[in-house]
Formats: structure tokens, C-alpha cells, sequence
């Protein structure tokens, strides 16, 4: 974890096996941000090209038009296929259960961070 302008920046499980210096990249480039409870944070068929890593909270994963398939906490991810490109459309629903703190990662800001690594 580092703080950098009064920002938390961690990377999270999901980084956890990637070289320390990329990490560290990445944690430079995410944003805060807080989705109060009920909030969506992206909703399934929009255009997406940002993901976010929870960092505290809980958020309901819904698909196939409303059904929850999944529940996210701390140090989970979502939206990881809009951000590499895998898929232009949300492919669930993201709701905040409780308010969330996450951080969000742009495609735009990731892409050139993968091509010095």
C-alpha cells in the first residue's frame, strides 16, 4: 500500500502475482472512488472500458437480466474484460450492497502501463 496525495493506492488480490514495480504502476493510475449503497456501479449491455477493485464493501453481481450470480467483496474485481478489451459491453450488473470504496482503472491509462512490461 502507498499513499500518494492523500489517496489510498493499493492493487489488491488480484495483482498480487504480478512484478512489484508493474503493480505499483497500476496503483498509480486507479482513481477513488465511492458508490453508496444501492448505487450501480455498471449495468449490463452499457459500453464499458473501466473496471473497479473493491477495497471495502459489498457489491451484487447480476446477469441474464437481473438473476445474482455472484457476490463481490474486498479485494475483488469487476468489470476486468471491459478494461482488456475482451468485450466493449458490461456483461453483468454491479450493485453497491453497502457502500463500496474501490478504485477504477481506465483502459486508456492500463494500455500503455502493458507496453512497458
Amino acid at each position: 500500500e502507498k499513499n500518494s496525495g492523500g489517496k489510498v493506492k493499493k492493487t489488491g488480490s488480484f495483482f498480487k502475482d504480478c512484478d512489484p514495480h508493474f503493480a505499483a504502476a497500476i496503483a498509480d493510475l486507479m482513481e477513488d472512488q465511492l458508490y453508496p449503497e444501492g448505487q450501480v456501479m455498471m449495468r449490463e449491455g452499457d459500453i464499458g472500458d473501466w473496471m473497479v477493485l473493491i477495497h471495502q464493501g459489498r457489491a451484487s453481481v447480476a446477469a441474464c437480466g437481473g438473476a445474482v450470480v455472484a457476490e463481490l467483496n474486498s479485494g475483488d474485481i469487476a468489470g476486468e474484460m471491459a478494461v482488456l478489451g475482451i468485450t466493449p459491453v458490461r456483461t453483468a450488473t454491479v450493485t453497491a450492497i453497502e457502500t463500496c470504496f474501490v478504485q477504477v482503472l481506465h483502459r486508456s491509462r492500463l494500455l500503455p502501463v502493458l507496453l512497458d512490461f
